[in-house]
C-alpha cells in the first residue's frame, strides 16, 4: 500500500508534503463549518422531548451522562442503562465537571465528535487524492447523511465510536503498515471498544494491513528483512491484543458482552441478514458511481480470484442461508430499508429484495476493487483492505440480536468513500485516463450527496421543522 505520500511515477498518489498536508486541513476545516451549519441549529433550537428522533436520547443517553456525572471519579460499570461501552458518556460526564450537565451544552460537545469524524474523513481523503476539494467533495456523503447528523444533533455513541474507528480504518486502507502505526491503530481501536464493544472487528483489516507490509509487490521484489517483519508481526500482535483486552475486561466485569441490562436484549445471535442489507445500501449509496463506471471496471483492472471466489461464496452464504425478513420481533426494523423490506416479497424466509440489492451491492464493490487495481497494485491492495473493513463489520452485526438501520448508514458510507477515492483515475495514472472522466467522478460523487441530503430532509430536517 502507498502512503498518501508515496512517490511513484504514476498510478500513485503524489507525495504527502507539507503542500498535500496544508490540503488536508483546508477539507477538513471547511467540512467541519459545514457540518457545524447543518448542526449547530438544531440543537440550539427548542423541541419537545421523546419524540421519534430523540428517544434513545431521553431515554438513556442523557440520563445515564448525567448519572455517571453524579458519581464522577468514582463510576459504577457494573450495569447501566446503555448496551454500550461507557467510554462516550465517561467523556461527557468528565466534560460536565467544568462546563456543567445542562443539556444543550452536553449536545454542542456531543456534536463535536460528529466534528471531527468528518474533518478526520476529509483531511484523509484530500491528502489521498492530492487535492482539498475532491477531499471535501468525497466527505459530503458522510456529512449529509441523516443518521450521522441525527446522531450529533442528540446524544449517542454513534459518531464517536466511528471517529475513533476511523483512525485505523482508514490509515490501514491508505498508509503502509509501520510499527508505529500499528500501535496508533490499536490505541485507536481499543478506546473504540470502550466506546462500542463491537468494534473489536477493526483488527480484521489492521492484521491484514500489517500482512501486506510484509509482502514485496510487483513494483518492489526485495523482499522485506527479518528484523522488519518480526517487528510488525510483534506491533501487530500488539495492537490486536490490546483492544481484545479491553472487551474481555467488559465481558468479565458484565458476566457476558453488554452490561447485565441489555444481555436478553442484545444476546448474541446468529443474524445473517446482516451481510445482505449492508451490501444492499452500499449498492443504493453507491448507484450514482455507475454512471462513471458502467460496465467496464473489470476491464481496467484484474480483481485477484482468491477474493473473487471468497467474496461470493461469502454472499451466497450469508443471504441464501438464513432469514432476511423484516420484522420487529426478530429485530429488523427501523429505517427505509427494512420498511421496503416488509412491503416485498420473501421466499422461504429470505427477502428477494435484499436478495437482489446484495447482489447490486456486491458487483458495484467487486467493479470499484478494479477499477483499483487499475491504478497499481497499492491501490489495489488498498481496495482489498477496504473490502476487508466492510465484510468484518457486517459478520460482527451479524451475531448481533438487533439490526437497525442506524448501525449500518455511516460505516458502510465509509468504506464506500474511501473505495471511491481508490478507483476514482487521476491524470498522474497515465495518458489513457481521459480528462473528461473527472468531471463524470465529481457528478457522480455530487450524486451520491445529494441523495443523502434528500434522505436527511425527508427523514430529519422536515420533521424536525414541523414539530
Amino acid at each position: 500500500m502507498t502512503d498518501a505520500g508515496s512517490a511513484a511515477p504514476s498510478k500513485s498518489p503524489p507525495h504527502a508534503s507539507s503542500f498535500t498536508g496544508r490540503r488536508g486541513l483546508v477539507a477538513a476545516l471547511a467540512i467541519g463549518v459545514v457540518a457545524a451549519a447543518m448542526i449547530w441549529p438544531w440543537v440550539l433550537a427548542e423541541r419537545d422531548s421523546f419524540s421519534q428522533k430523540s428517544f434513545d436520547h431521553d431515554r438513556f443517553h442523557l440520563p445515564l451522562v448525567r448519572s455517571f456525572a453524579s458519581q464522577w471519579p468514582a463510576v459504577d460499570l457494573s450495569d447501566y442503562d446503555s448496551a454500550t461501552g461507557p467510554g462516550y458518556h465517561l467523556a461527557l460526564a468528565t466534560a460536565a465537571q467544568v462546563l456543567g450537565d445542562g443539556e444543550t451544552t452536553l449536545q454542542m460537545l456531543g456534536s463535536l465528535f460528529a466534528i471531527g469524524l468528518l474533518a478526520t474523513v476529509a483531511w484523509r481523503l484530500a491528502r489521498w487524492r492530492g487535492s482539498e476539494l475532491e477531499g471535501l467533495l468525497l466527505t459530503l456523503p458522510l456529512a449529509s447523511s441523516p443518521y450521522l447528523l441525527g446522531n450529533a444533533i442528540w446524544l449517542m455513541t454513534d459518531n464517536l465510536s466511528l471517529w475513533l474507528v476511523s483512525v485505523p480504518v482508514l490509515g490501514a486502507i491508505m498508509l503502509p503498515a509501520t510499527p508505529l502505526r500499528l500501535g496508533r491503530w490499536g490505541v485507536a481501536t481499543a478506546a473504540a471498544c470502550v466506546v462500542r464493544q463491537i468494534n473489536l472487528w477493526v483488527i480484521g483489516p489492521i492484521v491484514l494491513a500489517a500482512w501486506f507490509a510484509t509482502r514485496p509487490s510487483s513494483a518492489n521484489l526485495a523482499e522485506p528483512t527479518e528484523a522488519p517483519r518480526r517487528r510488525l508481526v510483534v506491533f501487530a500482535a500488539l495492537a490486536c491484543l490490546l483492544p481484545m483486552a479491553v472487551v474481555a475486561g467488559f465481558a468479565w466485569l458484565w458476566g457476558g458482552l453488554t452490561p447485565p441490562t441489555f444481555q436478553q436484549y442484545h444476546a448474541v445471535s446468529v443474524q445473517p441478514a446482516a451481510v445482505p442489507y449492508g451490501l444492499s445500501l452500499f449498492g443504493v449509496y453507491g448507484a450514482p458511481l455507475w454512471f462513471v463506471i458502467g460496465a467496464s471496471g473489470l476491464e481496467r483492472g484484474r480483481v485477484p480470484r482468491w477474493f473473487l471466489l471468497t467474496a461470493s461464496l461469502g454472499w451466497a452464504a450469508f443471504t441464501m442461508a438464513g432469514e432476511s425478513f423484516a420484522g420487529l420481533e426478530v429485530g429488523r426494523n427501523g429505517g427505509w430499508l427494512w420498511t421496503m423490506v416488509a412491503q416485498t416479497p420473501t421466499v422461504g424466509g429470505v427477502s428477494l429484495l435484499l436478495a437482489a440489492g446484495s447482489a447490486v451491492g456486491m458487483v458495484l464493490l467487486v467493479q470499484l476493487i478494479a477499477l483499483a487495481f487499475g491504478r497499481g497494485e497499492s491501490c489495489g491492495r488498498s481496495s482489498i483492505v477496504a473490502a476487508v473493513v466492510l465484510a468484518a463489520f457486517l459478520v460482527a452485526h451479524a451475531a448481533n440480536k438487533q439490526l437497525f438501520q442506524r448501525y449500518f448508514d455511516a460505516p458502510v458510507l465509509l468504506v464506500l468513500l474511501a473505495l471511491t477515492a481508490l478507483a476514482w483515475p487521476r491524470r498522474g495514472d497515465g495518458p489513457s485516463v481521459d480528462p473528461r472522466s473527472d468531471r463524470s467522478w465529481i457528478l457522480a460523487v455530487g450524486l451520491m450527496a445529494a441523495m443523502q441530503v434528500a434522505f436527511a430532509t425527508a427523514t430529519l430536517f422536515l420533521p424536525l421543522a414541523a414539530g
